[in-house]
């Protein structure tokens, strides 16, 4: 593998140049990760998950003026391609999220290529194949950068600092677990992260947003690519959730300094800039 290459040259984000960026990103889809872990019921019939029938298309009804990424289990493009081509349809991205959930970190390197070979193959079969993967557990492993140039990927999303580096010709574009929609909305999954509740010792919609909001105007501020991670089957639990949701989206769309685009557009226009020094 070679060296990280370089630092864009050019100041600002996007086709415009602009101070900031955000994207908006969407991890797991119907039953894939219940019935990898054991946890969908034998006995209970799939293909109506809560997630497809009534997550999903709220989501690209009212995100239908942006473009947001969609990590999602290859399984999915076998059990619900057409809501994945519809996803694809609305402009958005369709990136990979594992076979059916299984946690990237406690897979041999052979089986790693297994879940990708076979979720590659999956997604083809409903027409579709992802440029970015976002590892099931959020961490990844030494070997991704050298498997995602491999397969053919252009950038691969995990855990990790700011530092956005281009591996041959593949983008790192980590996240952090504070922005994160359960550790800000559950009190017992921001405590796994020493996420801290509000000033009123509370979770929930309105520390979600607060968080959120904080972290687009900073990312304005300090010239940063702020990364979002929700999850369909969180934030659809409650109205308020949702509208907390659409709320921060609101907000980083009215705002002129910021480029809200999807992962693969990120990573898109960075490999198109030119570099210098060994950091991105």
């Amino acid at each position: 593998m070679s060296k990280a290459e370089g630092q864009l040259s050019s100041s600002g984000w996007g086709p415009q140049c602009q101070p900031g960026a955000v994207s908006f990103t969407f991890d797991n889809l119907g039953e894939a990760s219940d019935i990898e872990f054991g946890k969908w019921p034998v006995d209970k019939p799939i293909g109506s998950h809560m997630t497809i029938t009534q997550v999903v298309p709220e989501l690209l009804d009212r995100l239908r003026d942006l473009r947001v990424t969609f990590f999602v289990e290859a399984w999915n493009a076998t059990v619900y391609p057409a809501t994945l081509r519809a996803m694809a349809s609305a402009g958005h991205e369709v990136g990979l999220h594992g076979l059916r959930h299984e946690i990237w970190t406690t897979l041999t390197p052979q089986r790693q290529i297994e879940v990708l070979e076979k979720s590659l193959e999956a997604m083809s079969l409903a027409g579709l194949r992802p440029d970015g993967f976002r590892p099931p557990g959020g961490y990844g492993t030494t070997n991704l950068p050298e498997l995602m140039s491999r397969y053919g990927f252009s950038y691969f999303s995990c855990v990790g600092s700011e530092t956005r580096i281009v591996w041959d010709g593949v983008v790192s574009m980590p996240f952090s677990w504070p922005f994160v929609d359960g550790n800000q909305l559950e009190a017992n999954m921001g405590a796994r992260f020493k996420v801290e509740p509000g000033p009123d010792g509370e979770f929930g919609p309105g520390l979600l947003k607060k968080v959120f909001i904080d972290e687009i105007d900073r990312a304005a501020r300090d010239g940063t690519h702020a990364v979002f991670d929700f999850h369909p089957w969180i934030i659809g639990q409650t109205r308020e959730r949702l509208e907390a949701l659409f709320g921060i989206v609101s907000h980083a769309q009215q705002r002129s300094d910021i480029w809200v685009a999807s992962c693969g557009e990120v990573a898109g226009w960075m490999l198109s800039q030119p570099r210098r020094g060994s950091q991105l």
